[in-house]
């Protein structure tokens, strides 16, 4: 089951300075590093945000009114729209965009795009909120906060209210941008390269329309929810393919008073479904808020009613499939449940509530404000707690294999996640399939070990010496639970260096009887976990380039991931796109591809 960290946006007030970047953790509880931040009286609310695999956090904030680039005209403070923080929520680095910044976005390496209100053709910003520049600006910033690339691409609003972001959204090296044609016309949806900045397409104009939610499948066919004023009856669902040619859409809902319902944020279901926020399409006094559409965007079903009148400003989804939302506290409900601000679901049942809060006083009644936004990852990595010791000189065995000193401490730390590699003499390679949580534990030596990763799935098919008849019926009984597959060296003293290497679920088991030997395979699969790095392969033995896409057989590498980047030798890179992985006793390989 996933454990994701959930970083969520809100809107603020520039007297009160409410705290517009709050986290929560998978159960709804303020996540304990940086849970609360204030960005400053200069901001008044978070439109966009990212979260990257060890919990900094990317911010795009609306401004109060200013007269120029770089400062506010009541307020004398420094204009910055785009703020980095660390998993403590320590301000790393803030840049301005300009003007008032309304999504971001990360990419597996480690670069933030930012979606923006820009100047205007003359060189004039806005001086009030209601003011239009005509056009935005798409910008790419290093880890640092440098600027890589600005770019102009797409409209603008005519006022940027809170209640419209818009979204961008980066998958496979390109950038997706929506946008809002209000009350004129223009391009809504904007397709970029991510390395140059260069518009690839633009979707058909649409007169009084605006996209409010993005999503891209593993094909690129890209699903925008919002709606789609220039046909009759008007869209709320859209699907272009990576072209960018409109291959689908589904109508707006009509609600009891006859309005139709745009849609509010979008997302990709396991199975390919597409499941759509709404504003809250009211049917005989039930309000309807999740729509379930199938890949052609053809309608499935809907909630039976249990979110109410919410209105939906942010929206994602996790691997176990379970939907986040935030939403706006109703007028006048300033206690109890109507307080919720943060929402998650599975199979549209409402499974917890949570309530971004004006201050630092949970228990106080009357102190939610509207959360805007929200991004999550999966698994995020604990950071360690910085403790002002001085330790004595460690253990070290191989490389970074860390015997630290314990300490008489009061405190229960969570466990970072630690990389490390074995350095020394040649030593037996050893592979283990490990049952977390089993009593007895459950140790099993690999026989053969087979792995297959993408950017979004990793199989794994292992086979062991078959075990007695207690553990064969402990290991069905797990089924459906997380095995480890971890790596690792022997040494000479029979001790072992074992390093995690993948965690899959466990879906089946099969036993294998021959006339001399009998074995067990497990196979079982996950989502792909991404933490951007960079890796020196070893022991290359065979490359290939097909079409221009590289793949290389090399030395099996324990902490390589998709998404990564492989150094080759010689100033050689490639972006890491699927590894497989063939291990046994007495031999193992690793083909990468780009």
């Amino acid at each position: 089951m996933a454990k994701p960290l959930l970083a969520v946006g809100c809107v603020g007030s520039l007297a009160l300075d409410f705290p517009v970047l709050q986290k929560f953790d998978s159960a709804g509880n303020p996540y304990p590093h940086g849970h609360r931040v204030r960005l400053g009286g200069n901001v008044e609310g978070v439109l966009g945000i990212a979260l990257d695999a060890i919990g900094n956090t990317y911010t795009a904030a609306q401004l109060h009114y200013y007269t120029d680039a770089n400062s506010l005209a009541a307020y004398g403070e420094t204009a910055r729209t785009t703020r980095k923080h660390s998993p403590n929520g320590e301000l790393k680095w803030a840049v301005t965009h300009g003007a008032a910044c309304f999504g971001c976005a990360l990419d597996d390496a480690g670069y933030l795009y930012t979606y923006g209100d820009a100047v205007n053709v003359s060189g004039s910003v806005r001086s009030t909120p209601d003011q239009t520049t005509g056009y935005a600006t798409t910008r790419k910033y290093d880890s640092t906060g440098s600027l890589v690339w600005s770019s102009d691409h797409g409209y603008a609003a005519p006022n940027i209210d809170e209640n419209y972001s818009r979204p961008i959204v980066h998958r496979d090296g390109y950038l997706y941008t929506g946008s809002i044609a209000y009350p004129y016309t223009a391009p809504l949806l904007t397709k970029t390269n991510a390395t140059t900045g260069a518009v690839a397409w633009r979707a058909a104009s649409e007169f009084n329309s605006y996209i409010q939610g993005i999503a891209v499948d593993a094909s690129g066919n890209c699903y925008v929810a919002g709606i789609f004023n220039g046909v009759s009856p008007p869209h709320c669902l859209r699907k272009y393919d990576s072209g960018g040619s409109l291959i689908a859409y589904a109508v707006a809902p009509i609600n009891d008073v006859g309005d139709r319902c745009p849609g509010r944020g979008v997302v990709i279901r396991g199975d390919g479904h597409i499941i759509v926020a709404m504003y809250p399409v009211n049917i005989s006094g039930t309000y309807h808020v999740l729509h379930e559409y199938d890949a052609d965007c053809v309608y499935v079903g809907r909630d039976s009613g249990a979110f109410n009148a919410w209105m939906t400003r942010g929206m994602a989804i996790d691997a176990d499939d379970a939907i986040y939302l935030t939403r706006s506290v109703p007028s006048g409900a300033y206690s109890g449940t109507a307080q919720r601000t943060v929402l998650r679901a599975h199979s549209f049942a409402l499974t917890w509530q949570a309530t971004t809060f004006s201050n630092d006083l949970e228990d106080v009644a009357g102190n939610a404000i509207d959360a805007t936004c929200l991004c999550l990852v999966n698994d995020v990595q604990l950071p360690p707690l910085r403790l002002p010791v001085s330790l004595g000189i460690p253990t070290i065995i191989g490389d970074t294999y860390i015997h630290v000193p314990g300490l008489p401490l009061g405190l229960a730390l969570g466990i970072p996640t630690i990389l490390r590699d074995y350095v020394g003499e040649p030593l037996p390679i050893v592979y283990r399939l490990v049952f977390p949580g089993s009593s007895p534990a459950i140790v099993l030596s690999l026989k053969s070990v087979q792995i297959r990763a993408d950017g979004s799935t990793t199989h794994a098919t292992l086979v062991v010496t078959l075990p007695d008849l207690a553990t064969v019926m402990a290991l069905e009984d797990r089924i459906g639970q997380s095995i480890e597959i971890r790596r690792g060296v022997r040494f000479r003293d029979g001790r072992e260096q074992l390093e995690l290497f993948f965690t899959v679920m466990l879906e089946a088991i099969a036993t294998d009887t021959g006339p001399n030997n009998a074995s067990l395979t497990l196979s079982g699969s996950a989502a792909t976990v991404r933490a951007p790095k960079t890796r020196t392969l070893k022991s290359i033995s065979y490359r290939n380039d097909y079409e221009g896409a590289r793949r290389v057989r090399c030395a099996v590498d324990t902490l390589l991931r998709p998404g990564d980047t492989a150094d080759l030798g010689n100033g050689e890179t490639l972006l890491v796109n699927q590894m497989t992985i063939y291990a046994t006793r007495t031999a193992s390989t690793m083909e990468v591809s780009e």
